[in-house]
């Protein structure tokens, strides 16, 4: 990061009063960092959320998987939009449970409503 020259002489001209110790860098960049990633973590559900066509109790595909949704995460991969995926109980071809009441994950970019 550069300084301006006129920032420069002004900061020349002036003392500060008092002088910031490393203890208090440290802890104000903390502090900074901590409500960076909460406003970071906040416009990214922001985003899955309002981009999301399903909701609990739907039933979805993704061609290998179908399941009933019981709950959404979100996924954010390599700099790409944040999207959700889900888990359910998986269905067999016939729309039941599986016997052993195993659960499936289904990537919304890969999900299919079914009717």
């Amino acid at each position: 990061m550069s300084i301006r020259p006129a920032f420069l002489n002004y900061l020349m001209g002036h003392k500060l009063k008092n002088k910031m110790t490393k203890e208090e860098y440290e802890i104000r960049l903390t502090a900074l960092q901590r409500d960076f990633n909460d406003k970071k973590d906040a416009l990214m559900r922001e985003c899955a959320i309002s981009n999301n066509p399903f909701k609990s109790g739907d039933k979805i595909t993704d061609g290998t998987y179908t399941i009933i949704i019981k709950s959404a995460n979100i996924s954010c991969f390599g700099g790409s939009m944040p999207t959700l995926y889900y888990s359910g109980i998986w269905l067999k071809k016939d729309g039941t449970p599986n016997k052993r009441n195993e659960s499936a994950t289904i990537y919304q970019s890969r999900a299919t409503k079914i009717d």
